[in-house]
């Protein structure tokens, strides 16, 4: 062999060269027996002294006998440290949070005066409020705090160690805009007390400027040629003016009907009519009679007159006094409710 073509064959065409030309195929070979199963192996298995151990057991513990021997438990390993954050830290605390270890592996959940803490099943620790809540200050977004001096609502504010609220917007006494079930302020109290109390006032100064006028009037003496009398007078009181009108007629010596009314300040207009019979026969000669009765009729009649307008006044002022205490009543009354 050529030892310089040698050097360049690899340890492949070594190996090749040693493989012999491919021959025929071969003739069949007879069928080997049956093969045994492995739990066939296991029963028929023979001890040296010729005894077989597993010739009557079942496959059941044949395959039991395949597992082996519990092994022996590892060694416990390390337990990894948690630890629980707080937004903020309690009373004697460094640090607003804890570590869960091995050695202190529990975690306590505890409630307070506003929050309950419950276990209950599946392992669940459920946290609740407290039917009642205590707090220092309460606040609902930017405009409604709640303390234990009071509340702030906007621009309301009730102050319970007061008992007042302030800053309610309707402060102007509207009678056109009256809403059943609101409360009424302090400026609407007072400016609906000074509006009845100028009504009032200018009612009275008009009614009793409208009595002096009506006061004015009286009928001249009985003429059997002229029965109709008209009068005009005019009455003052208290920066109240009034004029009254009266009319009156006298078909004879013992009969006169009047008719009156006085206008002016205010918003009552008064007004009165009335009729007057003189009865008897009289005491006196026939001769001064007339004249006598005359004077005497026109004397009793204004006096009457004026006894008749005293005793309207009497009443008038009765009914004024009325009304004064009905008004009170409903101030009195508008005050309670705020």
């Amino acid at each position: 062999m050529d030892k310089q073509t040698d050097k360049t064959k690899t340890e492949q065409d070594f190996f090749d060269s040693l493989k012999g030309e491919k021959g025929a195929t071969g003739q069949t070979g007879a069928i080997g027996a049956a093969g045994k199963s492995a739990y066939q192996v296991w029963k028929e298995q023979q001890n040296p002294d010729g005894s077989k151990p597993n010739e009557n057991k079942t496959e059941q513990e044949f395959f039991n006998s395949l597992k082996g021997k519990d092994g022996k438990d590892g060694k416990n390993g390390v337990a990894a440290a948690v630890t629980v954050k707080a937004s903020e830290k309690g009373n004697d605390i460094q640090e607003a949070k804890f570590v869960i270890t091995p050695q202190k592996p529990e975690m306590t959940f505890v409630g307070d005066r506003n929050i309950k803490t419950l276990i209950e099943k599946d392992n669940t620790v459920k946290i609740a409020l407290q039917d009642t809540i205590t707090a220092k200050t309460i606040k609902v977004g930017d405009k409604v705090t709640i303390t234990k001096e009071g509340a702030t609502f906007d621009k309301v504010t009730i102050a319970g160690n007061q008992g007042s609220i302030t800053g309610l917007t309707n402060t102007t006494w509207d009678t056109t805009r009256i809403v059943s079930g609101r409360a009424a302020t302090e400026d609407q109290v007072q400016q609906a007390t000074q509006t009845m109390q100028r009504q009032m006032v200018n009612d009275m100064n008009g009614i009793a400027a409208g009595n002096a006028a009506l006061a004015g009037l009286h009928p001249l003496a009985y003429d059997d040629r002229d029965k109709w009398n008209l009068s005009a007078a005019i009455g003052k009181y208290r920066g109240a003016d009034a004029v009254a009108f009266g009319a009156f007629y006298r078909p004879n010596e013992t009969t006169q009907v009047s008719l009156s009314g006085a206008f002016g300040t205010g918003r009552h207009m008064l007004m009165n009519a009335g009729v007057a019979w003189k009865v008897g026969g009289g005491s006196l000669p026939g001769s001064s009679k007339m004249a006598m009765a005359r004077q005497l009729a026109a004397q009793q009649w204004e006096i009457e007159q004026l006894r008749r307008k005293d005793r309207e006044r009497d009443k008038e002022m009765a009914a004024m006094k009325e009304r004064e205490a009905q008004l009170w009543k409903e101030v009195a009354l508008l005050k309670s409710k705020t």
